[in-house]
C-alpha cells in the first residue's frame, strides 16, 4: 500500500506520525509532572487543615473532652473532599472522630513514628495525612485526615480532554 504513494504523500504521513508521537510523549510527561504536583498540593492543603484542627483540639486533648474534639472535627464537613478525620491519644487510641458517611470509615490506621512530625499515605483513591500534636513539650496525641482524590482525578480528566482536542486538531490540519 505504501509503495503506491508518492514521495510527497509519504513525507506528509511521516510528518503526521512523528508529530503525533512527539505530542503524545510530551503530553504523557506533562501529565505525570502535573499529577505529581497535584498530589503534593493536596497533601500540603491537608497538612494545613490538620495543623489548624490540631491547634483547635489542644485543649480538648489536654482536658480529656472528646465531645469538644468531635465538634472541632465536625467542622471538616465544609471540606467536600475530606471523608473523615480523627484524634488519637499519645498511645494511639481513638479519642474523637468524624466521618462523612459510615461506608468510608477506616478502622485500622498505621502508627505514626514518634520521631516523625507528619506522614502522608496514598492507598487506592484516598490519601491519609497523619500528624503528631505536641504542646508545651508534651505529645498530646495525633490527628489524621482522610481525603478522596477527586480533585486530582478531575484535573487529570480535564487535561486528557484538552489533550484529545489538541491532538485531533493537529491531525486534522
Amino acid at each position: 500500500m505504501l509503495n503506491n504513494l508518492s514521495i510527497s504523500t509519504k513525507l506528509t504521513w511521516m510528518n503526521i506520525v512523528v508529530t503525533g508521537v512527539a505530542l503524545i510523549v510530551a503530553a504523557i510527561a506533562f501529565l505525570a509532572y502535573d499529577q505529581r504536583n497535584a498530589r503534593a498540593e493536596l497533601v500540603e492543603s491537608l497538612s494545613t487543615e490538620a495543623q489548624m484542627i490540631a491547634a483547635n483540639s489542644i485543649s480538648a486533648l489536654d482536658f480529656n473532652d472528646p465531645q469538644s474534639a468531635h465538634a472541632t472535627l465536625s467542622a471538616l464537613s465544609a471540606s467536600k473532599n475530606i471523608e473523615g478525620a480523627g484524634l488519637l491519644t499519645p498511645d494511639g487510641h481513638l479519642f474523637a472522630e468524624y466521618w462523612r458517611s459510615p461506608d468510608v470509615r477506616v478502622n485500622v490506621l498505621p502508627r505514626l513514628q514518634p520521631e516523625k512530625k507528619e506522614v502522608d499515605i496514598f492507598i487506592g483513591n484516598h490519601v491519609t495525612v497523619m500528624r503528631n500534636i505536641d504542646f508545651g513539650g508534651r505529645r498530646l496525641g495525633a490527628i489524621y485526615l482522610r481525603s478522596n482524590l477527586t480533585p486530582i482525578d478531575e484535573r487529570r480528566n480535564q487535561f486528557l480532554r484538552i489533550f484529545g482536542g489538541v491532538l485531533l486538531a493537529c491531525m486534522i490540519t
